[in-house]
């Protein structure tokens, strides 16, 4: 008697969330029409604002057992949604009572996928499992066509998974603190005659933002304008797998963590008024594999690893267009993005992020 076990389990999140003012991006307003919003009042606020809080979770448990056993888990959780605030063409907010103009973009957002397969079996016993979690967002807080910004400071803001108090939004996985992008498969395999588990574990952290006021756009500030992006992005995968035989056992693992993507923060529009102006970007990256495999066997027991931990966003900052300040020079800065790539044996390793000096704008 055979017995086979076979499961998948999906969890996706492409939702859209967007805030804007004037045209819909791509387009162009109609001839001659603004979409003009105004606050007058002492010290008033105009926010555009688009916010969103997701995490995505997919599990999958499969147990097969007969005489001879074969089980397969197939574990997927994918966060790829678009989070969008901008004024597009024909768009003019201005905060005239001596208020702030804030467009911004926050996500907060996480994947994680959990793979378990168990099977066992007189003669031979097979299991594997691939799971596979992926925070892929597009954030982007941003002007296009012909548009003008007013207010005592603007500014214009992309986050992803950062918290206003600048702290790392992570996740929590059975009591541990976990990256935004993590995935686990833990297998175990068991016969008389022969036993193999193999586990493939994949994670993806590559953000696409966009931050900043384009060419067309008018900015008038009586204080400060600020051009951020913050961006906190880590992959993280766990594999696990145990095969064990009274003749052989063959234990696989094959974990990867891949952060990538990219930053772009500009200023290509026409500065007038302003007393400073800040264009920043703002990565901290990380990647981190765990594997584990065991074969044991009265006649062999084989253990094979393959470990793989790639940390390579592009981060780019670039400041054209016109710039006039009434008092002080604008400065512009592009930290290097922080990047770290492990590969440890603890499932709960410690992580804290370091600080980098600020590198120089790269050449446009």
């Amino acid at each position: 008697m055979i017995s086979s076990g076979n499961l998948t389990s999906t969890a996706t999140d492409r939702s859209t969330v967007e805030a804007f003012v004037g045209a819909e991006t791509t387009t162009t307003s109609h001839a001659g029409r603004t979409a003009t919003v105004v606050a007058t009042g002492s010290g008033e606020t105009i926010d555009i604002t688009a916010s969103l809080t997701a995490p995505v979770k997919a599990e999958g448990d499969v147990l097969s057992i007969s005489l001879g056993a074969n089980s397969k888990t197939v574990t997927e959780a994918t966060a790829t949604q678009v989070v969008r605030a901008y004024v597009g063409d024909g768009g003019e907010p201005k905060a005239e009572g001596g208020g702030d103009l804030n467009v911004a973009a926050f996500a907060n957002t996480q994947a994680l996928a959990d793979g378990t397969g168990v099977s066992a079996a007189l003669g031979v016993s097979v299991g594997g499992a691939t799971s596979t979690a992926t925070v892929n967002p597009t954030v982007q807080a941003f002007t296009e066509g012909t548009t003008k910004l007013g207010g005592r400071d603007v500014l214009l803001t992309s986050r992803v998974n950062v918290t206003d108090a600048s702290a790392h939004i992570d996740q929590s996985f059975e009591g541990d603190t976990v990256a935004p992008a993590f995935a686990t498969v833990t297998l175990g395999s068991g016969a008389l005659l022969a036993s193999v588990a193999g586990g493939t574990v994949d994670t993806y952290n590559s953000p696409i933002v966009y931050t900043g006021v384009g060419a067309g756009g008018t900015v008038t500030a009586t204080r400060d304008v600020k051009i951020n992006s913050v961006v906190y992005q880590r992959a993280q995968s766990d594999g696990l797998s145990i095969a064990a035989a009274l003749g052989v056992g063959v234990g696989i693992t094959r974990p990867s963590a891949t952060a990538g993507g990219s930053t772009t923060t500009f200023f290509d529009g026409e500065l007038t008024g302003s007393s400073t102006a800040t264009v920043r970007g703002f990565v901290e990256a990380s990647t981190e594999t765990d594997a584990r495999a065991v074969g044991v066997g009265a006649l062999s027991g084989i253990t094979d690893v393959t470990s793989t931990a790639t940390t390579s966003p592009t981060v780019a900052t670039s400041v054209g267009g016109s710039l006039t300040a009434t008092n002080r020079p604008l400065p512009t800065s592009c930290p290097r993005p922080r990047r770290r790539s492990r590969r440890l044996p603890s499932r709960s390793p410690s992580w804290a992020p370091r600080r980098l000096p600020p590198a120089a704008r790269p050449p446009p």
